[in-house]
């Protein structure tokens, strides 16, 4: 399930088409300094809270402790799982897109005219029906139990692992055949300047905001540890998986986001990425049919084919071993975010209804059916996802526009709960009534140093997040644009931040009325 949920191989590709080789260097940072310490500190927080169902609303409730404890608790946990929610509503409208490129090798023009020839077929409203239906498929199958969703969800982890054996073992072949010469060159400034075919490229400002914008991009790359963190309480032996799993899956997901890309420069060198950025684009006469989010396929496609060349095989027969290629990857990107839909329609939902005190939601959302499955609140999230395609793909360019601006708000408030976290690990670290099972800090010194390390990382990427815009306001570009997309990502927080403060301050009062139950803590600490 790490693997399904963390990483993605479409952020090799990405990689490479902003940056060339010199993402590579971004990732290693980025793996570093905050990557690999919150992956501990989710698997330390992880064991100690083995036997709460509440996830990450648990370590930061039990960390912090008291009213602000529960507050802060309930608005990490709300502001994560909406952020969900809108992934979900963008996933499920595009979700044919990658199925698109099965057709690659057998439509004229190949994987770049698949694409367009299916959205041309289908249109908004046809893609956002099937993804509806796919989206309903797999709540149906999460109701039928944990067990299963673990080997559905593990289909997504296979799916992307074999992408990037094929991506090494192919890239390792055309090297050798090509007398161990790379396409690319590795000299220090190759590794270290931005590309001028990069959108991050310029000099000045607009340099230094290029490459804090990759830097962040590079951040959010490895997002999404506390979703599987926050599933410790249904492993077997919690204390030792959670360890090794969210260790293993750090390094490996360091290791394949840099010797991924460094594999790809084997094979493809600028020129081929200016290529690539040129047909993407409708600038200098290229045909508009990509952008960023598929350029997997490009970059895939020009694999088979190298490889097709490498074997002495026709420019027909290469052209076809590179659709072939692009349409695996098509496959393989559907599997892979299907087993991504299995973690995270369940993860972020289970840890806040199971996790947050009895009162704040109807009691029927925490009823679980005979496999374990919290059903009705499934249905009722599923419903919203759906409500939210739909007026995406049928309300026209008004509610198109409202939807995006829904989008924005969420742009900062998916990671603001990461820095929740690291707070509540430092008082956690402090807390000697936590039980600590696990310790790979060795010391509270190393442990708060880093975990201070991990959260100036991600802060900075939020920051930065607002702040972008708003430097393309003080450039003068697109002034109102910019300008709304820095007051949404702020509002996100701010609107998120008083309605979870509003419902936990609500509660209780309920508590201090007698009309619910005190919280299970207050209650053993006044005696009744």
């Amino acid at each position: 399930m790490f693997f399904t949920s963390v990483l993605g191989f479409s952020n090799v590709s990405r990689g490479i088409f902003y940056m060339g080789q010199s993402s590579i260097l971004f990732y290693v940072f980025t793996g570093f300094s905050f990557f690999l310490p919150y992956s501990i500190i989710c698997a330390e927080m992880g064991a100690s809270f083995k036997n709460e169902k509440g996830g990450i609303y648990s370590w930061i409730e039990k960390s912090v402790g008291g009213s602000f404890g529960r507050k802060l608790g309930f608005i990490t946990i709300f502001m994560w799982w909406f952020s969900y929610v809108v992934w979900m509503m963008n996933v499920a409208s595009m979700i044919t897109i990658p199925l698109s490129y099965v057709l690659s090798p057998f439509i004229d023009g190949g994987f770049s005219h698949a694409t367009k020839m299916v959205k041309d077929l289908l249109g908004p409203v046809g893609m956002g029906l099937i993804g509806i239906v796919v989206i309903s498929l797999i709540t149906y199958l999460i109701t039928h139990g944990v067990t299963k969703l673990a080997k559905l969800a593990s289909v997504g982890g296979i799916a992307v692992m074999s992408l990037n054996v094929i991506l090494i073992v192919c890239s390792l072949f055309i090297l050798i055949s090509h007398g161990f010469h790379p396409a690319s060159t590795y000299s220090w400034a190759d590794m270290t300047t931005v590309p001028k075919f990069s959108k991050y490229a310029g000099d000045g400002l607009i340099g230094m905001v290029g490459l804090f914008g990759f830097a962040v991009y590079a951040i959010f790359a490895y997002g999404g540890v506390e979703a599987v963190g926050g599933l410790v309480d249904k492993l077997e032996n919690p204390e030792k998986n959670v360890k090794r799993g969210l260790l293993i899956g750090a390094g490996v997901g360091i290791f394949v986001y840099c010797f991924g890309i460094f594999a790809a420069t084997w094979f493809i060198d600028r020129n081929s990425v200016q290529v690539m950025h040129d047909i993407m684009t409708t600038k200098q006469g290229g045909t508009g049919l990509f952008y960023a989010g598929n350029a997997v396929y490009y970059f895939m496609y020009t694999l088979g084919s190298t490889v097709g060349s490498s074997l002495h095989l026709s420019a027909s027969a290469c052209g076809t071993l590179g659709n072939i290629f692009a349409a695996y990857t098509g496959v393989s990107m559907f599997c892979a975010l299907s087993g991504a839909f299995f973690v995270l329609i369940y993860a972020p939902l289970k840890q806040m209804i199971e996790g947050v005190p009895q009162g704040i939601f109807p009691a029927s959302w925490s009823k679980e059916n005979k496999n374990g499955m919290p059903t009705v609140a499934l249905m009722w999230q599923l419903g919203l996802v759906i409500f939210l395609v739909l007026i995406s793909t049928l309300g026209g360019d008004a509610v198109a526009d409202l939807v995006q601006n829904l989008v924005t708000l969420t742009n900062v408030t998916m990671t603001v709960p990461v820095i929740f976290i690291i707070y509540a690990y430092i008082h956690y670290l402090k807390n000697d009534k936590v039980e600590k099972p696990i310790r790979i800090f060795k010391s509270d010194g190393t442990g708060i140093t880093m975990a201070w390390c991990a959260m100036l990382t991600i802060g900075f990427a939020n920051l930065f997040t607002v702040a972008e815009p708003l430097i393309h306001v003080y450039m003068g570009d697109d002034v109102a644009t910019n300008m709304k997309e820095a007051l949404m990502s702020i509002g996100g927080v701010v609107v998120f931040a008083i309605i979870g403060w509003y419902m936990v301050a609500r509660y209780e009062r309920h508590c201090a009325e007698g009309k619910l139950p005190m919280p299970a803590t207050e209650a053993e600490s006044s005696g009744k």
